[in-house]
């Protein structure tokens, strides 16, 4: 789908980055100076979601995500069709895994 860095640096992370979590559920506040994500995945048949991160970036740090997630969703629609319209999937399981 196309590389959606900014630019060639060498990305590393504190934990591993090889483990992946899975996510269904987003949460965004912002006020004048800093704007914050949770991402975690809404549990199946129950009103929890287990967080598996919270980010804190700056608005001009926003404003650059949100123009990469459009250039993904939109390489995404390109590619395979718009998703349906809803919620989506908020099962707790991975979308394809019974």
């Amino acid at each position: 789908m196309g590389n959606s860095r900014s630019t060639s640096r060498t990305v590393s992370g504190e934990a591993d980055v090889s483990a992946a979590a899975y996510v269904n559920y987003c949460e965004v506040t912002a006020d004048l100076s800093k704007a914050e994500f949770m991402l975690g995945q809404a549990l199946h048949d129950s009103d929890r979601v287990l967080v598996k991160g919270r980010f804190v970036t700056s608005p001009t740090h926003l404003h650059r995500f949100s123009e990469i997630l459009a250039g993904a969703c939109r390489a995404y629609d390109d590619r395979f069709g718009a998703p349906p319209a809803g919620d989506g999937d908020v099962s707790g399981k991975p979308e394809g895994e019974a």
